[in-house]
């Protein structure tokens, strides 16, 4: 069994103590953990990078800056003369960089990893001896749970598509076991995560409301965020998707990037919707579900990308007012459409755009925070942040400060009495 990564190691004749790091998206941090519980239930330990006989790093190259950071940190774990094997994105499209400083790195792709997680999903060799053993999770509640890799897109500046390949959609059975142990274990908040959540099934003859429908009609009191969604692929199930939501079981947040709030940028970067069809999901979200926390992404300084174009993404921002607003500065990707393009934006200009953009977004969220005190939600406590308090989730998944030590994952009822722009802060009702 899972011959794709024992086969790097000895781990089936001696115990190891191994490392393991993720970097990057939710996808990444999902299938690292995995990961871990898969080394752990062969008997080896996890430990610090210090303590460790091999490390497992779970690498992002999203941008250049990132790429720099991982290349670093491989060659620090190189250096300690212990076996480093490199998953994540790098391992499949970047071997040639990553063998310049870490000549002797092993590399785990992500095909392997995605043999692994639908290999280990249906393995009884998964389920511990005595199932009780980590009833209560060692220092969170959330559990992510990849869904599928993969997209179906074809984005100008994408590299992770490069790394990931082709929508591969992971079985709703095996997400479902997955699950099933996860609540077992006490986790309380599972999080779905793929490269493009409203892709799931496409592939398979599912759907993303599937999946949503299938998680939660498992037993327990627990809580699913749904990951990122492409717009593209949200579009044609969005009312099945919105009844989905009804759950009390989902958290009302969607996670939908728009990139800019220019059709022309939007032809561009080869996103394959329009402005207007961005306004309508989001739109139509919140109007069934008022209270609902809605996030958006934007990259600034794309090649090309005019004052007026720049200009139009703020409009669209004041416009639809969303809860989160993620922004990035375009980073030219070898490999990419976009990296060819010419009409290169300087990247002072970029860096302005984007603190024009951050700035609107902190003035936007104050004020819907803001608009929330005296407001009583429901909330589940997720993880202790400093000594004294405890941060929570409510139901729209906004993050909220409990001033005193709870444990995690209860429900509780709190009242807001103050806001930032980045939670709320409440007391216990």
């Amino acid at each position: 069994m899972l011959t794709v990564i024992l086969k790097y190691l000895s781990w089936n004749s001696m115990a190891m103590r191994i490392s393991v790091e993720a970097y990057g998206c939710t996808l990444n941090q999902g299938e690292s953990r995995i990961m871990e519980e898969l080394l752990e239930n062969k008997g080896h330990e996890i430990v610090s990078p210090n303590e460790a006989d091999a490390s497992l790093i779970m690498t992002c190259c999203v941008i250049e800056s990132t790429e720099r950071r991982m290349l670093k940190r491989i060659g620090d774990l190189e250096a300690r003369k212990k076996l480093v094997l490199v998953g994540g994105c790098m391992a499949s499209i970047m071997k040639e960089k990553v063998r310049n400083v870490a000549p002797d790195a092993v590399f785990v792709s992500p095909g392997d990893v995605n043999k692994i997680l639908s290999e280990i999903a249906g393995s009884a060799d998964f389920e511990r001896e005595g199932s009780d053993e980590r009833a209560i999770p060692r220092d969170s509640i959330d559990a992510i749970v990849p869904i599928g890799q993969g997209c179906t897109e074809q984005c100008s500046y994408c590299i992770t598509r490069l790394a990931r390949g082709s929508l591969k959609s992971y079985s709703e059975d095996n997400i479902a076991n997955i699950v099933s142990r996860r609540l077992k274990e006490g986790y309380k908040e599972i999080r779905l995560t793929s490269q493009d959540t409203a892709a799931y099934g496409k592939d398979i003859g599912s759907s993303l409301p599937d999946i949503m429908n299938r998680v939660a009609s498992l037993r327990g009191e627990f809580r699913i965020r749904v990951g990122m969604a492409n717009i593209t692929n949200l579009l044609p199930i969005l009312r099945e998707t919105m009844e989905s939501y009804k759950s009390e079981k989902v958290y009302k947040f969607l996670h939908v990037p728009v990139q800019s709030g220019d059709d022309g940028m939007l032809k561009k970067m080869r996103r394959r919707y329009s402005v207007d069809d961005f306004i309508n999901v989001f739109n139509a979200f919140r109007t069934q579900y008022p209270d609902s926390t809605l996030s958006t992404d934007i990259i600034t300084g794309f090649p090309g990308e005019t004052e007026e174009q720049f200009k139009a993404s703020l409009e669209l921002m004041e416009k639809v007012r969303p809860d989160i607003i993620n922004v990035t500065r375009f980073s030219p990707r070898e490999g990419t459409a976009a990296f060819e393009m010419d009409e290169k934006v300087p990247g002072w200009k970029s860096k302005e755009r984007s603190r024009e953009l951050t700035k609107l977004r902190s003035r936007i969220s104050l004020a819907i925070n803001n608009s929330l005190i005296g407001s009583v939600f429901n909330v589940l406590t997720t993880e202790h942040v400093k000594s004294g308090t405890t941060m929570g989730r409510i139901n729209s998944y906004k993050p909220i400060v409990l001033p005193e030590a709870l444990p995690l994952g209860i429900f509780c009822d709190a009242s807001v009495i103050s806001a930032t722009d980045a939670y709320l802060i409440a007391e216990l009702e």
